[in-house]
């Protein structure tokens, strides 16, 4: 069934780019995390310890996003994809509540 091999492959393939697109939007937002603990850091208000969040949840995305494409891989395609959508909306309201609270708006 060639049919079906093309469309698993075209499938892994957008899973892939929605992975990509994810990262990037989710890390526009580690770095405007950054730049805030960064700000506060140099200004005395803060330490340097703070940085722990912003870098924490970039680390700990890329695993996420490897366990959901071992979801997608077992045929768990709907789950996978919930999931990616999940983790990044988690993670860009935690960055942004996180931001904000810190600098105190």
């Amino acid at each position: 069934m060639p049919y079906d091999r093309n469309n698993q492959a075209f499938l892994s393939v957008a899973f892939a780019v929605l992975h990509i697109v994810l990262l990037l939007v989710v890390y526009a937002f580690v770095y405007t995390s950054a730049l805030v603990v960064r700000q506060l850091v140099e200004r005395g208000e803060t330490h340097a310890v703070t940085f722990v969040v912003p870098f924490g949840i970039a680390l700990l995305l890329p695993y996420a996003f490897w366990r959901f494409r071992r979801m997608f891989a077992a045929n768990r395609r709907m789950g996978a994809t919930s999931w990616s959508f999940a983790a990044a909306a988690a993670a860009i309201v935690i960055l942004s509540v996180f931001s904000v609270r810190l600098a105190g708006v």
